[in-house]
């Protein structure tokens, strides 16, 4: 029987003071070799959470890529803790597995699965019940000595609206294999993606009133290269998840290899500072319909909660309007007829809403703001 032993290390994480969130904002899983001749590895386990919490992870299931999933608990299994820089409070926690004994040479994915993901990230739907799931691929050859690539601690989480956002990546290789990386579409399990509704930039250019680079030159971009990752430059306030891939490459008898990869799963949490409003609050104003396209009104916005739908035309009498917050979960479903209907949702946390009205082939989109 194989047999491994827990281990806690202190390290740090970095998040903004006053984060509105559930617990969970990354991780990553990386593995080094203690003896390639027998298979023997150190598993890493690097999770992201919330200084408002206690723990970071409140429990969840890791498999080796043999033998039976392994649960792990936060308050038994990973250490962490919290200090103040520039006034942010970071926090990083960790797991070490040491002597993990793999069954023999192969390819084994390693995986990770916690239950909840933070609430209202922007560009996953119904994030906070969806789960965080990470994994790293590990090539293991006696012959080759492999150890997958290692990512630096010290990362950038903060984004402010207006300005250029980039995250330095350290990533390097113990063993000066190649590397490559890639944006890719975080998962909930194991082959499943999560509801993904796009890119940060996607949403950004989709929402966003006039969005524009940080310099006010052109669009907003956002690339990546093997050093960092650049947001240039965020519009919309918020939370939004990116994953990470970075492929691993080594040269043998003039054929390049793959040797496995590691995924980071990580959130960028947005501020705005352009017009002092919090979080997933979106500056917002309705759109003008087009000349041909019969008119409707939604009044106040911004609103505490109440509002009036004013239907000036028979067009979208009897039309379905239905209500979803910014990452798209359904909280009003109703007819509207010709004249003024009133809505209450003042039970709703304040944010960014949309009002999407439908009769036939007529569609119209009235975004609003709840305070």
């Amino acid at each position: 029987m194989n047999k491994f032993y827990l281990t806690g290390i202190i390290a740090i994480f970095l998040l903004p003071l006053g984060a509105n969130a559930t617990h969970m904002y990354g991780a990553q899983i990386t593995a080094t070799a203690e003896s390639c001749q027998a298979n023997t590895y150190s598993i890493t386990i690097t999770g992201y959470g919330d200084t408002g919490f206690e723990v970071d992870f409140v429990g969840g299931v890791l498999d080796l890529g043999f033998g039976d999933p392994i649960q792990l608990h936060t308050e038994t299994d990973f250490s962490s803790q919290i200090v103040n820089v520039d006034n942010c409070s970071l926090r990083i926690s960790k797991l070490e597995l040491n002597n993990v004994i793999f069954p023999g040479p192969g390819t084994y994915t390693i995986n990770f699965r916690e239950f909840n993901r933070n609430a209202d990230v922007v560009n996953i739907r119904n994030s906070v019940d969806t789960p965080l799931y990470i994994e790293s691929s590990l090539l293991i050859d006696p012959l080759l000595c492999n150890n997958t690539p290692q990512l630096s601690d010290s990362i950038n989480f903060l984004a402010f609206t207006g300005s250029a956002f980039q995250q330095q990546l350290g990533i390097f290789d113990p063993d000066g294999d190649s590397l490559s990386l890639e944006l890719v579409i975080p998962q909930e399990n194991i082959d499943a993606p999560v509801a993904y509704l796009g890119t940060p930039l996607e949403i950004d250019m989709t929402y966003a009133d006039n969005p524009t680079n940080a310099e006010g030159t052109g669009d907003p971009t956002f690339t990546l290269d093997t050093s960092a990752l650049v947001w240039n430059a965020p519009n919309l306030p918020g939370e939004f998840a990116v994953a990470l891939r970075i492929n691993e490459w080594r040269e043998v008898n003039g054929e390049w290899i793959s040797l496995g990869f590691v995924t980071r799963d990580f959130t960028i949490q947005v501020l705005d500072t352009v017009n002092n409003i919090s979080f997933t609050d979106i500056i917002t104003s309705t759109p003008q319909a087009a000349p041909d396209e019969p008119t409707v009104q939604l009044f106040p916005n911004p609103n505490q909660g109440d509002f009036t739908l004013e239907v000036n035309e028979d067009a979208w009498s009897g039309a379905t309007a239905s209500i979803h917050n910014i990452i798209g979960l359904e909280i009003d479903r109703r007819t509207v007829y010709f004249g003024q209907n009133s809505y209450n949702v003042a039970d709703c946390k304040p944010g960014i809403y949309f009002l999407t009205l439908q009769q036939g082939d007529l569609q119209r989109v009235l975004r609003f703001m709840k305070r």
